[in-house]
Formats: structure tokens, C-alpha cells, sequence
């Protein structure tokens, strides 16, 4: 079982001050409001147009993607065709 260690007087300390530290990391409301009224509002829809453009380049790229497969798969038969020739041949 495990022992329950004593915490100290300077431990304690130690932790509320780490505490504390995270506590004012967060920063004041204040500032983040300052900063709020000084950042643009953009809308969404300029939002859902990249989206959409986004998404649209995706299918064109599965597009060529699946062709550049097939054009693979192609040159793999051609390939094997041509070395069962080559040991047809020996």
C-alpha cells in the first residue's frame, strides 16, 4: 500500500503559486474584449466559398487519380505480357 506523504509548509506554497500562475496565464477579460472589438468580422460565406473550391479541386484530383491508376495497371499487363514473351522465347 502506499504511503501518504506529509505535504509541507514550502510544498504548499510551491503549488499555490503554480496555481496562481495558471490562473493569470489566461489573461484579463478586459484584454480579450479590447482585442475583440478591434478584430474585422468576416463572413461565412467567403468561408464556404474556399470550402467549396476546396472540395472541388479534391474530386478533380481523385479524377485524375483514378486515371492515372488505370494508365498503371495498363502498363503493368503490358509489362507482364511482355516477359512471359521473353521466357516464351528462351
Amino acid at each position: 500500500m502506499k504511503r501518504i506523504k506529509k505535504l509541507t509548509l514550502n510544498e504548499l506554497k510551491k503549488m499555490v503559486l503554480k496555481e496562481k500562475a495558471k490562473m493569470t496565464s489566461f489573461g484579463d477579460v478586459q484584454k480579450t474584449e479590447k482585442v475583440a472589438k478591434k478584430t474585422d468580422e468576416v463572413d461565412a460565406d467567403e468561408y464556404a466559398d474556399s470550402l467549396e473550391h476546396k472540395i472541388d479541386y479534391l474530386k478533380v484530383l481523385k479524377i485524375k487519380e483514378n486515371k492515372m491508376r488505370s494508365a498503371l495497371s495498363n502498363l503493368r499487363r503490358k509489362r507482364q505480357k511482355i516477359l512471359r514473351d521473353l521466357s516464351e522465347d528462351k
